[in-house]
């Protein structure tokens, strides 16, 4: 077998960064990340733009694709350089299936006794209602989570205007468990965070929100296909 040999060199290393050096100006947003992470270090691991948005709303950061791509990049770079923990940050890029398969009866017994171990009822079984909650931002999905799972609610994704598949998938589920269904809605104050097709009860963003809080809109370019500005 022929060995394995990079198809082309480039001057960015690869790996950890050994001697990372950043400029004055990387190094005062790194110390604003470092704040954003240090305030949120109990919702640990935060998403880019989870810190984006809120450099944006604390620090006076431009909300713009030109600073996200920046700050991709800077956090990236801060990660490698030992500077930034890297389970502090959560890179949502890989999606699998899960496979249940055991290397012999003992891997599966021990399974076993995991899941025994971990036991948990489910809280909404006896009640007279099933409840959802749904947000757009699927960075916000594992926070939510933590939230929602303590009362056996499951939590969702879908951004923008999700799909029919969805859509069929929510009200067969419905139908199976055979309950008046709550689902609470967690969105963008736009056309896709507001246009949904069942009876739900939205929690934010509404418009009283968005004049209490003083909330600033997306900017024009942030309302193009491109989400990643959106939430």
């Amino acid at each position: 077998m022929s060995e394995i040999t990079p198809s082309r060199k480039t001057g960015r290393p690869k790996g950890y960064i050994a001697n990372y050096q950043p400029q004055t100006k990387t190094l005062a947003l790194l110390d604003a990340v470092d704040m954003v992470l240090t305030e949120y270090r109990e919702h640990w691991p935060l998403t880019i733009r989870h810190v984006f948005y809120r450099l944006v709303g604390a620090y006076g950061y431009p909300k713009d694709e030109s600073f996200y791509s920046k700050l991709i990049d800077h956090i990236g770079n801060a990660r490698r350089g030992r500077v930034i923990p890297f389970n502090a940050i959560r890179d949502d890029g890989v999606v699998t299936h899960r496979m249940d398969h055991f290397d012999d009866q003992n891997h599966f017994l021990r399974h076993v006794r995991v899941l025994g171990e971990n036991y948990h009822r489910n809280m909404l079984a006896n009640q007279n209602l099933h409840v959802e909650v749904w947000c757009e931002a699927a960075g916000m999905l594992s926070q939510l989570f933590k939230v929602s799972r303590e009362f056996s609610v499951q939590a969702y994704s879908s951004g923008g205007f999700d799909s029919l598949t969805a859509k069929k998938d929510l009200a067969d589920r419905i139908c199976e468990i055979a309950k008046p269904t709550v689902i609470l809605h967690l969105g963008d104050y736009d056309p896709s965070g507001k246009s949904v097709t069942v009876d739900l009860k939205r929690i934010p963003l509404t418009a009283d929100q968005m004049f209490r809080y003083s909330l600033p809109t997306a900017a024009q370019e942030d309302r193009q296909p491109h989400r990643a500005m959106g939430g």
